[in-house]
């Protein structure tokens, strides 16, 4: 359902188009009042013109200090809009149980893209502070969505995950809004992004404990080319004659944004998938590797065991048709960049697996963190894995295991003859279509 056929009930007025231009800015006018809107009205609703009267110079310029982040989070509350930074762009915010400060967004949104009053807007994403509460609300039992939101939130990627209504009413429930604002009619879907940017997620939780939520629009400068600076910023609000209530942080070079570009967009799906709808700050690749699995294999030097481990688990998952899955392998005690032993190659040729082209690498917290399970060969790396994943405070700890099932160690065969490579390639490729069955059921 398109944003004018649905925002206008809730705002009280006739035509989200809510401004007048009177000398070459834009006035915005007082909100009637809604008794079915979800918070009351404010007055008049009137972001404050700049200091010298011009457009896109707001009378408050705010630190990024408490005392900013409430004065910020006041100023929208009162129906104000906000000036930025966050780790993509600079946005223009204000909070979602507004009306008067989502009608003021609508005006400066169709003033800055020459938006006619007819055309349809769009719904704006829910700025949210809280990736666990989001991880909550949107993924449900599929663990697909479960893996793209606990990698990539907080982040600049923007999902529209797609609900049941009264999952959707409970989204707006919990930040006070109204329908079609941060939602989508066909199909259900709500729009939410976790920022990363620190000063983006203070004021989105300050504005979340009021129990409202955070709204942003990009600034576009040259197209649809985003604001990435605050002179691009305002200096396209005054073209536009935006006025708006302040700016909230963004001058220093440590507060602006980091990718300069929008968020990606990916649709969560009712069925557990999911679809790319553009690539912006997060790569397409990195997405699709958010959303599979990861083994990780652990031996010691990561030149025998884990390599012969990781080949073994690829060539089984291919025969499976399981395309989900990402392989890697490291050493508790590895010297990166050494190749898999000669020994163990010939070992997986004679099983007629293609012998891995990678190269050793340490175990980092990295990986660990990336895997959603860690097979180790032995008790004694299990306990340094541990060891790691605990330092992190993640709880990456609770993914590690012995290969064997039978909780036996895997022994090293390094130094001894190809007759014990062998039989340690046929071990563990035993035990590897054991685990592939438990995971895979």
């Amino acid at each position: 359902m398109p944003l004018h056929a649905t925002f206008p009930g809730w705002l009280g007025i006739r035509n989200c188009a809510c401004g007048v231009t009177i000398a070459g800015r834009i006035q915005l006018l007082p909100m009637a009042q809604d008794p079915s809107s979800p918070v009351s009205p404010t007055p008049a609703a009137q972001p404050r013109p700049g200091s010298a009267g011009q457009p896109g110079s707001g009378g408050l310029t705010l630190k990024a200090d408490e005392p900013g982040i409430t004065a910020a989070r006041d100023a929208m509350l009162a129906g104000g809009l906000m000036l930025m930074p966050t780790e993509t762009v600079f946005g223009l915010c204000c909070a979602v149980s507004s009306p008067a400060g989502v009608g003021n967004l609508l005006a400066a949104r169709r003033a800055l893209r020459g938006l006619t009053a007819d055309e349809p807007m769009r719904p704006g994403a829910w700025l949210a502070a809280d990736a666990e509460r989001v991880y909550e609300l949107i993924t449900a039992d599929h663990p697909v969505h479960q893996r793209l939101v606990s990698r990539l939130a907080p982040g600049p990627v923007t999902f529209i995950a797609e609900l049941a209504p009264d999952q959707i009413a409970a989204v707006r429930s919990r930040i006070g809004c109204g329908p079609g604002i941060v939602d989508e009619a066909d199909p259900p879907a709500v729009l939410v992004r976790v920022p990363s940017h620190a000063l983006s997620q203070r004021v989105a939780a300050a504005m979340e404990a009021t129990g409202s939520g955070l709204l942003a629009d990009a600034i576009p400068v040259s197209g649809d080319k985003p604001a990435r600076t605050l002179q691009q910023a305002s200096t396209a609000l005054q073209a536009a004659g935006v006025n708006i209530a302040g700016s909230i942080g963004g001058a220093d070079a440590a507060e602006s944004p980091r990718y300069g570009t929008a968020s990606s967009r990916v649709r969560l799906t009712r069925a557990g998938g999911y679809i790319i709808l553009s690539e912006g700050a997060i790569s397409r690749s990195r997405i699709d590797g958010a959303a599979r699995r990861h083994i990780l294999f652990v031996c010691t030097g990561n030149t025998c065991r884990s390599p012969m481990a990781q080949a073994i688990a690829q060539a089984e998952l291919a025969a499976l048709g399981v395309t989900d899955i990402e392989v890697a392998s490291a050493g508790v005690a590895a010297a990166d960049g050494e190749r898999p032993t000669p020994e163990g190659n010939t070992a997986l040729n004679k099983l007629g697996i293609k012998p891995p082209t990678t190269r050793s690498q340490m175990l980092t917290p990295e990986l660990l963190e990336a895997a959603d399970v860690v097979y180790v060969m032995t008790r004694s790396h299990g306990q340094g894995a541990t060891r790691m994943a605990g330092s992190t405070g993640t709880g990456a700890a609770d993914k590690i295991t012995l290969l064997d099932p039978a909780g036996k160690d895997v022994p090293d065969p390094i130094g001894g003859p190809q007759s014990l490579y062998d039989s340690t390639a046929s071990h563990l490729r035993g035990l590897i279509r054991a685990r592939l069955k438990e995971l895979l059921a």
